[in-house]
Parts: C-alpha cells; sequence; structure tokens
C-alpha cells in the first residue's frame, strides 16, 4: 500500500480514503489568495520553502546558497550593495562574515554617501562627520565624538543634575 501525503504540501499523512487532512483544503496551490509562495517581509521578498521555521525563505539568501552550492556558515549575512532588498542581482549581494562586519559596510557607505569619505566617522553629540583622528574613538562601543562635544555634553549634564531650587 502507497502512502498518500496531504496534497497541501505540508508533509502529514491524512485520514484514510482523503486528500487533505482537515481544513487543509484551502493551504498553498487550493487557497484562492494564494500568489505562488511569494511573499514580502520587511521588503524583502521570500519564497515557500519546506523545511523553514516559518515556512519561507528569503530569497537573497535562496540565491546566495545555489551559487556556493551549499548552506550559507552560520552568522553570516547577506548585505545588498545599492540598499534595495527586493534587488537580488549577483553583482547586489555581498555575503558579510558576521553581524559586526555587516554593520561596518553599512557605517562606511553611510559615510561616504554624507560626506564623501567612508573612512570619516560621525560624532555621537554634534552628528558631523569627521576624520578619526579629530575624534575619540571607542571601538568596544562603535562610537566616536569630539573631545569637546563630549566635554559640552557632561558640562550641561552636570548643571542639569545640581539644579537648586532658590522658592523654598
Amino acid at each position: 500500500m502507497e502512502i498518500q501525503f496531504c496534497e497541501c504540501g505540508c508533509g502529514e499523512i491524512p485520514k484514510p480514503n482523503r486528500r487533505f487532512i482537515f481544513t487543509h483544503h484551502n493551504k498553498g496551490i487550493f487557497n484562492p489568495r494564494w500568489k505562488g509562495g511569494k511573499i514580502k517581509i520587511d521588503g524583502y521578498p521570500h519564497t515557500k520553502k519546506l523545511g523553514n521555521h516559518n515556512g519561507y525563505a528569503p530569497d537573497h539568501l535562496l540565491i546566495v546558497e545555489t551559487i556556493l552550492g551549499k548552506l550559507l556558515p552560520n552568522g553570516a549575512h547577506i548585505h545588498h550593495v545599492n540598499g534595495d532588498p527586493s534587488d537580488n542581482r549577483n553583482k547586489n549581494l555581498v555575503i558579510c562574515q558576521n553581524t559586526g562586519y555587516h554593520h561596518f559596510v553599512h557605517r562606511r557607505t553611510r559615510a561616504y554617501f554624507t560626506c564623501g569619505h567612508a573612512d570619516w566617522r560621525k560624532c555621537a553629540y554634534c552628528k558631523k562627520y569627521d576624520e578619526p583622528s579629530n575624534l575619540y574613538v571607542n571601538e568596544n562601543h562603535h562610537i566616536a565624538w569630539h573631545k569637546r562635544c563630549h566635554a559640552d555634553y557632561e558640562h550641561s549634564r552636570r548643571i542639569k543634575n545640581h539644579v537648586i531650587d532658590f522658592n523654598n
């Protein structure tokens, strides 16, 4: 006797002489609102793929894994060069080895398009870009600031915390 799986594609076995598990007849291609297994999540196109935790996998991940011929290493991220999450052309996808490197690529891209210098950093206080030699750079927290901006901030913070009420 041949095993008959549910025709919705879930991989489960329905009761004997049934094509679907109860309520599965409206899933997948049998649903009148079926869009071919494609959805968008946060602007990124996803394709229906069994075995994934929510049933869908990002298209850019499927494309990169197809090109590599293997799964993407744990912790790796895919960066879209032009910033368009739906543009999954090969030349627009870059594999970043971890989240930190992916953030680094975004920080350099923002700096380049804002001030024309990819190496410049943004001051955490005045929000202006400047050469790293003019800034104190804390690599542990990935922030940078001008010494003068930091001193002004600390001075105003101390004044706010020590306000004296002369009305009492």
